[in-house]
């Protein structure tokens, strides 16, 4: 049976293929046999490889199909391979203190090439220019990189470079490379600031923002309100 795995874990797996390479993902994830599990044959031999994954991420053989077929499709492009090519720094995790708020922060990237262009795996419904752009506000890409920014800056002493390698997560795979524009970068270095400051104050002041202190009225949403009276009449279009 398909195993319920976010797309998330998808997307972690899709990005540890393409940027690390086959031995890194088979010591994260492992792949499940497909067996009808309400047999007595099928819970024993899916125990078993539960037993075998010794803790990695589940994957069904479908999902791995998957993710392969996105890896493979990044390493058909010409410029996403020759990126993805690039020896960098795998696995490097950056800990660093905040030189504003003295917040001590962690950042943990699949792979950094010092001094070049670094990039990013996304897997995404479409990577086509306008379906990307909301991508990049609905998943706070710019936010990510911009915070990626402080920790690269901390332990290098220079700004780094980063690009994305979009790659669409239904067949055919279609696959784009973008840089995030300047102007996006400066309102996302602006937020990123503003919440490592709230978040620096609150830990001094023990104080931490949330709701407005002041009493606010509040009603049930207008559906319930019409479906709730008895003396209006329910035409159906509520719903």
């Amino acid at each position: 049976s398909q195993l319920c795995v976010p797309c998330r874990v998808l997307g972690n797996a899709t990005h540890t293929l393409a940027l690390e390479g086959l031995d890194a993902f088979n010591s994260r994830y492992f792949t499940m046999p497909d067996v009808d599990r309400r047999t007595k044959e099928g819970k024993a031999r899916y125990a078993e490889a539960v037993q075998q994954a010794q803790g990695k991420t589940l994957l069904s053989e479908s999902q791995k199909a998957l993710v392969f077929g996105m890896a493979k499709a990044v390493y058909q492009h010409p410029r996403a391979r020759k990126l993805v090519g690039v020896v960098g720094q795998a696995e490097t995790c950056i800990v660093w203190q905040d030189h504003a708020t003295g917040l001590r922060c962690k950042m943990r990237m699949d792979r950094i090439v010092v001094g070049g262009l670094t990039p990013d795996v996304k897997t995404c419904r479409s990577a086509a220019r306008a379906d990307f752009r909301r991508a990049i506000a609905d998943y706070g890409y710019a936010e990510q990189q911009a915070f990626y920014e402080l920790g690269y800056e901390a332990a290098y002493g220079v700004l780094p470079k980063f690009c994305i390698i979009a790659v669409e997560n239904e067949p055919p795979h279609g696959v784009a490379v973008y840089t995030i524009g300047e102007d996006t970068m400066a309102v996302a270095r602006r937020r990123v600031r503003y919440w490592l400051d709230l978040v620096g104050q609150a830990n001094k002041t023990g104080v931490w923002p949330s709701y407005p202190e002041q009493i606010e009225d509040i009603d049930a949403p207008e559906w319930w309100l019409k479906v709730a009276d008895p003396h209006t009449p329910v035409t159906g279009e509520e719903f």
